[in-house]
């Protein structure tokens, strides 16, 4: 009975430890999520997701600097998206109303995303942690 609580309570206190870990690396992560989101939204080619992980392997030199020359390239598309978003919003104010019908949309255009890669940020702490 006594090394039956044992294994309880020690199982217990590292599930504690793990949750602690878990609620401060997912806090860190909105934090900097949300002081510039921007930064959150460049983008990455990380491949697919259904890849059979078996055969899976780590790259060698060559595809490893082909790799930063792509993500290189997709952070800067990323960048120009973003800022030919803003360029579509008008200026005059006789537009105004158009003005904000547009940034609502960039917004939402935005969280939307966020949100998105936050559920995969959740679902992958839950299964690291858990």
């Amino acid at each position: 009975e006594m090394i039956k609580h044992l294994v309880y309570e020690t199982y217990d206190m590292a599930c504690q430890r793990q949750l602690k870990q878990f609620v401060d690396l997912f806090d860190d992560m909105l934090t900097s999520t949300f002081s510039n989101p921007w930064v959150f939204l460049k983008g990455t080619t990380a491949g697919d997701a259904d890849e059979d992980m078996e055969v899976w392997e780590l790259p060698n030199w060559e595809d490893t600097e082909n790799r930063i020359k792509e993500e290189l390239a997709c952070r800067c598309s990323t960048e120009g998206t973003i800022s030919r978003w803003l360029g579509e919003i008008p200026e005059e104010s006789s537009k105004i109303d158009e003005a904000v019908e547009r940034v609502q949309q960039h917004v939402l255009r935005t969280y939307s995303f966020i949100r998105s890669q936050v559920c995969d940020q959740v679902e992958l702490f839950a299964e690291s942690f858990f």
